[in-house]
């Protein structure tokens, strides 16, 4: 359900305080943070705009400038989607399935996968950044940033919510919130990656995409550790395909 304009200054508020420092994390009823899912990926857009700033900073090493820019990303999203990578990872690790799958997700205790996971994430993603910055294309990690924050939105479209995931239910796409993401997504990659590169993004978000529904679907359904996963991942394989 989209924001009227009498409520848009408020949803995008609760998106940002959600996804990000840029806003309090304010006391929303259910209803209004539902609202406020239709604007996540314009807050995500902003998220990316000042997690892309610590690029500006006249550092002469592409490794300084990259370990400083990600250590500024995670501190701004207060490494809200690691925690759902770490907990996926871990889950899929498992190799159960259905009702037992969620049961490991929902540990609250890191396995080995998990910690494998971060650290391959981490170490991913400054070998990456600091090739970008080597190679003068910044504007991939800003890229990579705000269409990750598209993948929700299009993969709550594509699957349905796990019983016991709250968050997920309230991610409860419409017309205008997937319009609003791809156009999102789709515009960030067409201006910020030449074609080739936009491409193979594109193409490589939709192959996970299609991924994530078919893990939701076999385990009965995604939940907000499945969206932080989808985050991150989205993320790797925009810088990754930037490169190519």
């Amino acid at each position: 359900m989209a924001c009227s304009l009498r409520q848009t200054a408020r949803c995008l508020l609760l998106s940002l305080g959600f996804l990000s420092r840029l806003a309090p994390a304010l006391a929303a009823s259910d209803r209004e943070m539902a609202r406020a899912f239709a604007l996540f990926p314009l807050a995500g857009l902003m998220v990316a705009a000042v997690s892309a700033l610590p690029l500006l900073l006249p550092l002469s090493s592409p490794l300084a400038l990259a370990l400083c820019t990600l250590a500024f990303n995670l501190w701004l999203t207060r490494a809200l989607h690691v925690d759902g990578l770490a907990d996926t990872l871990d889950a899929l690790g498992s190799m159960k399935t259905g009702e037992a799958f969620h049961a490991v997700r929902k540990d609250s205790r890191i396995g080995a996968f998990g910690a494998l996971g971060i650290g391959l994430y981490l170490a991913g993603s400054l070998g990456l950044l600091s090739e970008v910055i080597a190679l003068g294309k910044i504007e991939a990690y800003f890229c990579a940033l705000a269409a990750g924050r598209c993948i929700p939105t299009l993969l709550a479209a594509l699957a349905h919510p796990h019983s016991s995931s709250t968050l997920g239910k309230l991610l409860a796409p419409t017309p205008f919130s997937i319009l609003l993401a791809l156009l999102v997504g789709v515009t960030c990659l067409g201006l910020c990656l030449p074609l080739p590169a936009c491409a193979l993004s594109f193409l490589a978000c939709l192959a996970f995409l299609l991924y994530l529904r078919r893990l939701s679907a076999l385990h009965g359904g995604y939940s907000g550790d499945f969206m932080g996963f989808a985050i991150l991942g989205a993320e790797l394989l925009v810088l990754v395909s930037a490169l190519a």
